[in-house]
């Protein structure tokens, strides 16, 4: 009997004790293995953008349609991103007016 307990006992103390190396290592490999995780999710994340401005400034590759409405607001909005767009080296070929009416074509 008394054998059992203090075996019991035993058990009970290395489960605490693991369970507290666990919790106490688990903390600091956890912050590190997160830390280096968003270090290479934001290396991969730049990579992407890089590669995406790249398509966009490729002329054979790509092509930007500025789509706008013929209102004051509208055109002036467009103007800036094609100006935007110019100066960052990305080519517009096109600019498509929508909600033309009858009234507008003559």
């Amino acid at each position: 009997r008394s054998l059992g307990k203090v075996l019991a006992v035993k058990r009970m103390i290395e489960g605490a004790s693991s369970l507290a190396k666990t919790i106490f290592s688990f903390g600091m490999d956890t912050q590190e293995n997160e830390d280096a995780s968003m270090l290479g999710g934001i290396e991969r994340v730049r990579e992407r953008i890089r590669t995406f401005g790249e398509l966009l400034r490729d002329r054979e590759r790509s092509e930007f349609v500025v789509v706008t409405i013929p209102t004051q607001m509208s055109v002036s909005e467009t103007i800036d991103l094609a100006t935007a767009l110019k100066s960052e080296g990305v080519p517009i070929r096109r600019c498509v007016v929508n909600q033309v009416g009858d009234a507008c074509m003559g």
